[in-house]
């Protein structure tokens, strides 16, 4: 029987070895093969030297092969025995030594001849120690001297990952000019479609929008990918956003060593009570207001408003009410008994842990309240807000009279504006820019107005508002006061944009009220260049943008009386 067909085979010198494919086959990628996980260094020797065996020896061993083989069971007799003995010293005498070719084959492979025992290891794995099996027997270092263990770590997942990282270390410039640019692009794509979402955000735009707006910038050639177009990204973008900023906040409020608070209420969509929160701190020696939050209030007296402020330092700062009571200076409001009350107000309450505490009325709105309270017995003042709000609702509501209005423009070969509405947050500027318009287009609006009462194709109530108007509008003392009033909210409506800054301090305000105190006085004798280039045209042709008006030989007396009083 052949001795092929026992695991031996026979060399040209008569050399008796045992088949490589004796040893079982390990499972894993980290397991390298005929026990290489594990470190002995006393056991192997060189396969290539091993010693001649004799014909009895072969012979003996093919016996032992066959016995088993026939009995299907493993040999337990004495031959059996003295076999499994045999082969047993043979393998302790049995020496195998280290070849260089190996080398030459595996680039990684190195030995440590500064050890007693020569040890061999892996050069890839010890160099990163994070990547690598750290039990392989080619980390730790090994004496089992055999081709198929470096073969076995040589394919292993471990081995392959260190190899990769020692090929990327050998060209870094390379690598890390890909992966900055690669970094570079990604980031700015992100921040495109970060800016994206911030826009949806600070418009008030339904989160839906987004994946609409990214369309838009690819359809725009803008790179930005062609993930994260929904609406949940953009949730998160904003998310983001809203958590970085509030992080910068509070490190700002942290660094300063004082601070002010401003507050007002306001009506969400459903009706609900809500208290708008603000910081004002100290930012490279200006100040500079800041948003804080917005708290729902569970009450809208002085000790609700109060807790919601709390809540809002909680959430926006993570201060606690004692912790920013300590930093704060200053508080500002509106002129609400439950803001400013001196006994029981929020500010009162403030008092009573801030005891230099300093409260302030909105400076803004305290000028609207005062200009409306210097004139607001002023019967001229009620018959212009009225007569504009008339104009405006008569072409806000009435799209075909907004079409006719157009129309005249048309044929006159002149560009018309809509009317404005009178009424918003800030009666002084909203005013203003209605009277601004409406003299800007005084003559289109009573062609129009005229049209429409001489053809009586309108309705009776649109025809009544037109004949109404016209009395007004034809008035010579009507547009007298009209000019004056646009000269007042000129130098309130500057103050007022003045007050409304976020960069301002106290003698910033107290410079600009005096300037408009010096204007508005003078203006009393001295009636601006608008004004006196209305009288004086009034007074040579009667008409003023060719509209024909009713002058009385009283109406400039009265006025400048008015204006003395």
């Amino acid at each position: 029987m052949s001795l092929f067909n026992f695991g031996f085979t026979k060399s040209s010198k008569g050399v008796c070895t045992p088949q490589e494919n004796q040893s079982e086959k390990r499972k894993g990628d980290d397991k390298e093969g005929d026990s290489t996980a594990t470190v002995d260094r006393g056991n192997d020797r060189d396969a290539t030297n091993v010693e001649p065996c004799g014909e009895s020896t072969a012979v003996a061993a093919v016996s032992v092969a066959s016995t088993s083989r026939e009995s299907g069971k493993s040999v337990k007799s004495d031959d059996g025995a003295q076999s499994t003995s045999y082969w047993k010293e043979y393998e302790r005498k049995r020496k195998r030594g280290y070849r260089d070719e190996w080398e030459k084959e595996f680039k990684w492979l190195k030995r440590d001849e500064k050890d007693e025992e020569a040890v061999m290891y892996c050069e890839y794995c010890r160099s990163f120690p994070a990547l690598a099996n750290n039990s392989s027997a080619f980390f730790v270092g090994t004496t089992r001297y055999r081709r198929q263990a470096l073969s076995e770590h040589h394919k292993s997942n471990r081995h392959i990952r260190c190899r990769d990282a020692v090929f990327a270390r050998q060209r870094p410039a390379a690598m890390d000019i890909t992966v900055t640019n690669m970094e570079a692009k990604m980031r700015e794509k992100m921040v495109k479609l970060f800016n994206i979402a911030y826009f949806v955000a600070k418009e008030e735009l339904p989160f839906t929008m987004f994946a609409k707006l990214c369309r838009l910038h690819v359809k725009n050639d803008c790179e930005i990918g062609q993930t994260y177009f929904n609406d949940h990204a953009c949730r998160a973008f904003i998310e983001a956003i809203a958590d970085t900023m509030k992080e910068d906040l509070r490190n700002k409020v942290s660094e300063s060593t004082f601070l002010s608070t401003m507050c007002d209420g306001a009506t969400d969509t459903s009706t609900s009570e809500n208290e708008l929160m603000y910081v004002r701190i100290i930012e490279a020696g200006l100040p500079q207001n800041k948003f804080l939050s917005i708290q729902a209030l569970e009450n809208a007296n002085a000790e609700g408003i109060l807790k919601s402020i709390d809540n809002g330092f909680q959430d926006g700062l993570r201060l606690n009410g004692q912790q920013w009571r300590m930093k704060l200076v200053g508080f500002g409001a509106d002129g609400a008994s439950v803001m400013l009350g001196k006994r029981n107000g929020v500010a009162a309450l403030l008092k009573r842990d801030v005891p230099h505490l300093i409260e302030m009325h909105c400076v803004a709105h305290r000028l609207e309240l005062g200009v409306l309270k210097a004139i607001k017995e002023e019967t001229m003042l009620q018959d212009t807000k009225e007569l504009l709000q008339g104009v405006y609702k008569h072409y806000y509501y009435s799209p075909k009279a907004l079409r006719e209005l157009r129309s005249v423009a048309k044929t006159l070969e002149e560009s018309v504006l809509k009317p404005v509405n009178i009424l918003g947050t800030r009666w002084i500027p909203h005013m203003h820019r209605a009277v601004k318009v409406f003299m800007r287009d005084f003559k289109i609006v009573v062609i129009h107005f005229q049209h429409t009462v001489e053809e009586r194709k309108a309705s009776a109530e649109m025809q009544g508002r037109a004949k109404n108007a016209l009395k007004k509008l034809q008035s010579y003392s009507f547009l007298l006061f009209l000019h004056f009033l646009c000269d007042i909210l000129d130098k309130t409506a500057m103050l007022s944009e003045v007050m409304q800054k976020d960069v301002l301090v106290l003698t910033q305000v107290n410079t600009a009220l005096e300037r408009v105190k010096i204007s508005l006085t003078t203006m009393v004798d001295h009636p601006s260049d608008q004004l006196n280039d209305f009288i004086d045209t009034v007074r040579d042709t009667g008409k003023w943008k060719d509209i024909e008006l009713t002058v009385r030989d009283t109406d400039l007396p009265n006025f400048n009386r008015s204006k003395q009083e």
